[in-house]
């Protein structure tokens, strides 16, 4: 005799996550975002990441093409792009502790809910 049934995916669940970042109550554009699971409190699955636009707000999408990021703990980084070659680097001045992981102290969480909103406000100093 064989049973069908909802068998549980291994899949990680992905919920959309919005926001938006300022600097000393400025808005931060021309940077990159990033929602790195937090292995550490057991989150494993797919880092998240997006570009700001003009006005700071994000919309993350994971690097396993999915809109959002994985349900759970994160650590957060916020990049200035790299000079290259491609033209020229927009104006960023967020401070290069948000860069990474290790030193950000930038954190999140991403509940069930069906959609969220997570504000950063950084501070230069």
């Amino acid at each position: 005799m064989v049973f069908a049934g909802c068998a549980k995916s291994n899949e990680p669940h992905f919920v959309p996550v919005t926001g938006s970042v300022t600097l000393d109550g400025q808005p931060v554009h021309g940077a990159r975002i990033e929602f790195i699971p937090d292995t550490e409190k057991g989150t494993d699955g797919p880092a998240s990441f997006a570009e700001l636009d003009e006005a700071g707000d994000y919309i993350l999408e994971s690097v396993a093409g999915k809109q959002g990021a994985i349900v759970e703990h994160h650590k957060v980084t916020i990049k200035c792009p790299e000079p290259s070659s491609a033209g020229p680097v927009p104006e960023c001045h967020v401070p290069p502790h948000y860069a990474n992981a290790a030193t950000s102290d930038l954190k999140a969480e991403v509940t069930d809910k069906s959609d969220q909103t997570i504000e950063f406000n950084l501070k230069s100093k």
